[in-house]
């Protein structure tokens, strides 16, 4: 009996164990089910979460994709309305253009028809002096007849004493008709000249441009002035000392005014303020950063101006120094106007009179557009301005006949070509319009640039400018030249001189700045 219930022992505990196995299995088979029903529930989520991201940004997608059609829509409607302003400039200047044609086309038939009357009046003179000639000789026939008859004379005497007669009475009418012929010529000569000139001024009528000592650059918001002043305003001195400009930051709402009597220096500042504010950076490392790679720049800027020029007139073939110097120009006044726009009148104005007179126009034309070319030099005395333009056009390979009408320019000179004449004609007739001339602008300038000379002339310093219309003179002087305790020295020696050699209202403050600086790279 032992061995049978051993095995049924044995089958008992054996069907324990696979039953309890059955059980672990079913109890292992609803924990991976929930599992994976949990699983699932989170696949599903994550799902849900990434299309309602992917929606949300195919929505921002789609605003900025209309932020930017409608930025470029106003973009391309700006360029429009620029390119239609220009169009409508240029339609008004033709018409200025075609009215001044009509007006010259009339005139000049006018002096046909005066020709012609003229003409005919010689014709008709001509004819009543055959009719005299012929009465004359009829008249000393029967003169000579009656000569013989009363005086008893031979008809070879009576002849002889009748010409005598007749040749003093011819002679001094010849005379008082050769006298009225002059007169009459030099009256005719008077009116053609001064209908030449009436003519070559009215073809140019030219805009006076008067140049100031202020410009204005517009800000997108008030708050961008805080920035440009900078903490405790070191931005705005880094800027005046580095550019030379004074920097106006008023009321005027989203706005800001240079001050500066130089054109050139009150210009490189503007482009130098403009990058600035594109590029939002504005501290002083960066101001000289910006203000160096402007100033580089300036010259390719300054060579298009005296390019541009030189296709305005159809002058061609200048040295491209000579090409510089005209753009500089473009950045010079001389009593109140400026440079380069008198010089394209003066030549316009030569080449119109030496058309007229039968003279080549190019020629003139290229000598009018040189004949301030001298003002281009800086620390130019007014006085010697025509020297230093008859020796740089010489120096740059322009005709002996140029250099020697710019010359002729100068007081003292003679006038011995015809070139020479109509340049000297051309220069009057442009400073001699009204409004022209700015005297009291021109005494100011002058005065800022004798103060500024002043200050340059003394040994150690490098840059001065004259800031806040005259009332102030800010020095930089060389680290290296001198030091510190030299700066009272040199600015008190500066302002006595100022106060000696310059006539000016008020005071002026001279300001000496000695600044070191040492820079090293790491690599």
């Amino acid at each position: 009996m032992e061995p049978l219930s051993l095995l049924i022992a044995g089958a008992a505990l054996l069907l324990g164990v696979l039953a309890g196995a059955l059980v672990g299995f079913r109890l292992a088979m609803r924990g991976a089910d929930s599992h994976y029903a949990l699983r699932q529930k989170e696949a599903e989520d994550l799902l849900s979460e990434a299309r309602n991201e992917s929606e949300t940004l195919r929505h921002e997608a789609r605003l900025e994709i209309e932020e930017e059609k409608s930025r470029q829509r106003d973009q391309l409607e700006d360029e429009r309305t620029q390119a239609e302003g220009r169009l409508k400039d240029r339609a008004n200047e033709l018409h200025e253009q075609e009215l001044t044609l009509k007006k010259l086309q009339e005139r000049i038939q006018g002096r046909e028809l005066d020709h012609k009357h003229k003409q005919q009046l010689l014709e008709s003179r001509e004819e009543k002096l055959e009719k005299s000639q012929a009465r004359v000789d009829e008249i000393i026939d029967e003169q000579t007849a009656k000569l013989e008859t009363i005086a008893a004379m031979t008809r070879e005497e009576a002849r002889q004493h009748l010409f005598d007669n007749l040749k003093k009475r011819v002679q001094r009418e010849s005379q008082q008709h050769l006298n009225e012929i002059r007169e009459n010529a030099r009256l005719y000569a008077t009116q053609e000249a001064r209908q030449i000139l009436l003519n070559a001024m009215e073809r140019t009528c030219l805009d006076v441009s008067r140049q100031g000592t202020v410009t204005q650059v517009k800000l997108a918001s008030d708050e961008i002035k805080g920035r440009i002043i900078g903490r405790e305003g070191r931005n705005i001195r880094s800027f005046e000392t580095v550019t030379g400009v004074e920097l106006l930051v008023d009321d005027t709402p989203q706005m800001i005014v240079l001050s500066s009597f130089d054109p050139l220096r009150r210009e490189t500042a503007r482009i130098t303020l403009e990058r600035l504010l594109n590029d939002g950076r504005i501290h002083p490392a960066r101001i000289e950063e910006v203000y160096a790679t402007t100033v580089e720049e300036m010259d390719d800027a300054v060579r298009e101006i005296g390019e541009q020029a030189m296709l305005d007139l159809g002058v061609h073939g200048l040295h491209p120094e000579l090409v510089l110097c005209l753009g500089r120009l473009a950045f010079k006044n001389s009593w109140g106007q400026n440079v380069l726009t008198h010089c394209k009148e003066v030549a316009t104005i030569a080449g119109i009179l030496a058309t007229e007179l039968g003279a080549d126009p190019r020629q003139v034309r290229r000598a009018g557009l040189l004949h301030a070319v001298g003002m281009s030099v800086d620390g130019y005395a007014e006085k010697k301005s025509t020297e230093l333009g008859a020796d740089l056009v010489r120096k740059y390979g322009e005709s002996p006949v140029i250099e020697e009408a710019i010359r002729s320019l100068g007081a003292g000179h003679s006038r011995d070509t015809v070139l020479a004449s109509l340049l000297q004609i051309a220069v009057q007739v442009s400073t001699a319009r009204p409004g022209v001339r700015d005297e009291e602008i021109h005494s100011y300038v002058q005065r800022l640039e004798e103060i500024e000379a002043i200050a340059t002339g003394v040994e150690g310093v490098e840059r001065a400018y004259v800031l806040q219309a005259g009332r102030e003179l800010r020095v930089v002087v060389s680290h290296t030249l001198l030091e510190d305790e030299d700066l009272d020295e040199l600015a008190h020696g500066i302002a006595q001189r100022i106060q000696r050699e310059v006539l000016y209202p008020g005071q002026i403050r001279v300001s000496a700045v000695r600044e070191f600086r040492s820079i090293e790279l790491a690599h």
